[in-house]
């Protein structure tokens, strides 16, 4: 479909005008900003029923409020009140008038906060260890001064309506809180607060959400889209797994859910009012209580918004013992407000902030910046501690199919700099510019290499989208079983990718009774199809092409496609039972987590037959029961990515045999390990006040890491001690610890872990 045909489809959405309200509340007399407040937009009476509207929207940490209205087409004026209260509840009202052309109305508002400073200071934090009926809610209080009695507050509404006490904390210092809650419904989506209660009155944190997990049985999903016709429209497409019966979709808006029960089409259309960020979200159920889940994606409706977090960082200049790292915002979009969040559960509102994480390790961080009321999140992993000192960034400018990249050292050391433009093409220099062939997404890789002695070599990636607009396209087929479609299974699309930095596109689909797959709006570029069978009998992972590995298999070429690419599943050689077993884990290194369960693992006899698969779990893990003592070949199988093949001996000496795989770069390298095997014996005493110990069994004389881990996922505790074969008594100081539960983590030097939970009295 040609630019002009969309031009033509989406011109009647902009013939409405969009109107941007903006302002900050601001504490009187302080001038503070006032996080967290309630500013109410909505149109006055005087307008009749031209145009009603009402909205409530919330200042974020810098004050900052935003709305965005799309006043319909033939209205010229339309009278407006914006409007809060302060804390003696008094309305403070600004009236004002829109006109034909007015774009921005900006006001601000200076309130009284509190009416007594000595009511506690309160944040709302994270919700962590999330299960089918349990999570961990943190937060944080300052009592400032006063004795202070903390709750949170939770429930499947804004109105709560449970409440769980952490207890009464004292003094002027900035305290954790974390408390677990239980009874959850599995798959629901829950708002929580954290709320200080001393003798002046109440102080509340922001409110956050979290979705329980829901069953096994099922997972709910759905994939959302903008329709042709308008940029309101959006078209929901179920994609669940399982065998859900009733499909109940709540998009976000306040609009009444819509409940669809079997055999009705779940897949539905929704039009929302305006443009805006809405939070929709799919339940589905079962017949029976086994099949539950629900799922939820943000949108941003109303087209885009130019509105883009991104960053950089770099090891700071101090010492490295200090584990200081500088971010640098590379945002697009003229970003109003920044809130950093790091994984060490602390907070940020600076631009460009420096922060000193705990020690060295991997750290997730995310920047969610604010521009004209439009929401963006960034978020990656973070090297501590062994950063290089020649971290590089880049940016570009756009101009259709012409791309600007000017690329920067931190260190500002002279280097070269090399460029992968995702398109086959390179080019050498720290500024050059590109012209695509076609428009679409493209991945681009700057390396840099230093001129000094170190010749340290650093690469940093960006995804940019080329032209005006993406085309899209549809990819079908159908999949079988020797002659019979296959009756259960999931279809994955995979973009080719053999970037050092591997994330391609990757969409998912599952299989329908008739062996049925269909993957609707597929950016251009080269795919790879391959098929996961649920129900094996037989019948192994396949790709478009009938080949078990992607190196061999039909790349699909969108622009060119010639649907439907139907697939027949290739037949797996028996495996003989037995007392055996292979388990494993795969380290995703510096590559996204969320590739994991992509991953697939297949077995092979000593001839290199495949015999059997295994799907790797969210967490890395991977299993083959059951096997027959003998050798066995096993690899990893993702496209684009390049895996070693491990040997495996299972015999009565040795029944269970680990492989740990590890993501370098866009291959998989992988080791057989046999471990000495150790156990340990549960903690005594405990709960503990001051000393507790754990004895430790080896089969023979090794190396083992004990540490000690607070619910907040902070090491507090580190040592190593050197194992005899045989029984081993561990002591764990514990003294200095505060009161609460922690985790104890036992790893030997092969990689073999044990975990058990400790009390602190």
């Amino acid at each position: 479909m040609t630019f002009l045909f969309f031009w033509a489809l989406f011109l009647p959405a902009f013939s409405q005008s969009p109107l941007y309200i903006s302002g900050v509340v601001y504490e009187a007399g302080t001038s503070n900003p006032v996080t967290n407040h309630a500013v109410y937009i909505q149109s006055d009476s005087v307008n009749g029923n031209n145009f009603p509207y009402f909205k409530t929207v919330y200042s974020d940490v810098n004050g900052n409020y935003a709305d965005t209205i799309l006043i319909p087409a033939g209205i010229n004026q339309w009278q407006l009140i914006l409007s809060t209260y302060d804390c003696n509840y008094n309305l403070h009202s600004f009236d004002t008038l829109f006109v034909s052309g007015m774009t921005v109305i900006y006001h601000n508002f200076y309130i009284c906060v509190n009416q007594n400073p000595n009511l506690p200071t309160v944040t709302t934090g994270t919700a962590s260890d999330i299960t089918i009926t349990t999570a961990v809610l943190h937060g944080f209080v300052d009592p400032n001064g006063s004795q202070t009695y903390v709750t949170f507050e939770y429930g499947t509404t804004t109105s709560y309506g449970t409440y769980l006490s952490c207890g009464y904390f004292n003094g002027d210092s900035i305290y954790p809180v974390t408390g677990t809650i239980s009874n959850l419904q599995p798959g629901a989506l829950y708002h929580y607060r954290i709320v200080g209660t001393n003798s002046v009155g109440a102080a509340y944190g922001s409110d956050s959400v979290f979705v329980a997990q829901g069953s096994t049985e099922c997972q709910a999903y759905f994939y959302p889209y903008a329709d042709s016709s308008s940029n309101l429209t959006y078209q929901f497409v179920d994609q669940s797994q399982g065998n859900p019966t009733t499909w109940t979709w709540n998009f976000g808006d306040g609009s009444a859910p819509v409940v669809i029960s079997f055999p009705n089409n779940p897949n539905i259309v929704h039009t929302y009012a305006q443009a805006g960020i809405y939070v929709a979200c799919l339940t589905i159920q079962g017949a029976d209580s086994i099949c539950y889940d629900t799922f939820c994606d943000t949108l941003f409706v109303g087209g885009g918004s130019g509105c883009q977090a991104q960053f950089t960082y770099y090891q700071d200049s101090v010492p490295a013992a200090d584990y200081l790292v500088q971010f640098m915002d590379l945002s697009l979009g003229n970003p109003v407000s920044w809130q950093w969040y790091f994984s060490d559960s602390t907070y940020s509102y600076e631009q460009n902030p420096v922060h000193a994480f705990p020690g060295p390790g991997n750290y997730y961080v995310c920047l969610t910046i604010q521009c004209q009321g439009i929401q963006s999140t960034w978020c990656q992993t973070v090297v501590v501690g062994n950063t290089p000192g020649c971290t590089n960034y880049f940016t570009y400018q756009q101009y259709d199919l012409q791309v600007s990249f000017n690329g920067y050292l931190v260190s500002q050391q002279p280097a070269d700099y090399t460029w992968n433009f995702g398109d086959g093409n390179s080019a050498s220099g720290s500024s050059v510019t590109h012209t695509y062939q076609n428009q679409g997404i493209y991945y681009v890789t700057l390396t840099t290499v230093t001129a000094d002695s170190m010749n340290c070599t650093y690469t940093s990636s960006q995804t940019i989208q080329v032209g005006d607009s993406a085309q899209f396209h549809q990819v079908y087929g159908q999949v079988y079983t020797g002659t019979f479609p296959l009756q259960t299974g999931i279809a994955m699309i995979f973009s080719l990718d053999s970037n050092q930095n591997y994330s391609p596109y990757i969409a998912t689909c599952p299989i329908d009774s008739m062996g049925l797959y269909y993957f609707s709006m597929v950016p251009d570029g080269n795919y790879y199809v391959y098929v996961l069978p649920f129900n094996p009998s037989g019948y192994l992972p396949t790709y478009y092409g009938d080949v078990l590995e992607w190196q061999n298999a039909t790349l699909i070429i969108l622009g060119q496609e010639s649907n439907p690419y139907d697939i027949h599943l290739i037949a797996a050689d028996s495996s003989a039972n037995g007392n055996g077993a292979i388990t494993g884990q795969i380290s995703m290194g510096s590559v996204k987590a969320d590739l994991l369960d992509k991953i697939t693992m297949i077995l092979m006899d000593a001839e290199g037959s495949p015999i059997a698969y295994y799907k790797v779990s969210s967490e890395g893990e991977f299993v083959f029961p059951s096997l027959g003592y003998g050798i066995y070949l096993l690899r990893a199988e993702i496209p684009g990515v390049t895996s070693d093949v491990v040997q495996v001996v299972i015999s009565s000496e040795n029944p269970v045999a680990e492989v740990i795989m590890t993501f370098a770069g866009n291959k998989l390298l992988g080791i057989n390990e046999e471990k000495p095997v150790i156990t340990a014996s549960s903690l005594y005493p405990n709960p503990v006040t001051d000393h507790t110990s754990v004895s430790v069994k080896a089969e023979k004389a090794g190396t083992i890491s004990v540490e000690v881990y607070d619910l907040m996922g902070r090491r507090v505790l580190a040592f190593n001690r050197d194992l005899e074969s045989g029984n081993n008594l561990i002591g764990i100081p514990v003294s200095q610890l505060p009161s609460g539960i922690y985790t104890l983590v036992i790893r030997s030097s092969e990689g073999l872990k044990i975990t058990q939970k400790l009390i602190k009295l």
